[in-house]
């Protein structure tokens, strides 16, 4: 898998394809079944493009669009309080998710499949990535203002 950017506002992240690939089949699934956030149509375009553009690359979506979709105050906090359920509903998995239940979740090509398991707190680090690229935390390594 190869290195893409997460971009908003001033900032940028450098983030791995897997994690994002992995990130919206949770945050696509998690979105479905949330009577919270479900009613949300942007959210649900968010997820529409991802599911569009999940296997564009030879290593799958390599971008979030986040500057797309959040586009005012009120859409920035729905999603932070979005990444927050999330990040609620993947802790429930505990140590690892195994790759036969990620692969039924992501409807992705053969070629973008896992094949072993993921880390939960792997995924758990790159939603604090994206919440850490929202409010410009450059203590991130891995955010980093525009020049």
């Amino acid at each position: 898998m190869g290195w893409s950017m997460i971009d908003y506002g001033e900032y940028w992240a450098h983030a791995h394809d897997s994690d994002q690939i992995l990130f919206m089949t949770f945050a696509s699934e998690f979105l479905d079944s949330s009577s919270e956030f479900v009613g949300e149509t942007w959210l649900q375009d968010w997820k529409i493009y991802w599911l569009e553009h999940k296997a564009d690359h030879a290593n799958g979506c390599c971008d979030l669009d986040l500057q797309s979709h959040l586009l005012d105050g009120r859409r920035i906090k729905v999603f932070r309080d979005f990444l927050a359920a999330y990040r609620s509903r993947i802790s429930r998995y505990g140590d690892e998710i195994p790759a036969e239940v990620i692969n039924l979740k992501t409807a992705v090509p053969f070629y973008l499949q896992q094949m072993g398991p993921s880390r939960t707190s792997d995924l758990l680090a790159f939603v604090t990535t994206i919440e850490d690229l929202l409010s410009g935390n450059t203590q991130n390594k891995l955010v980093h203002r525009k020049e």
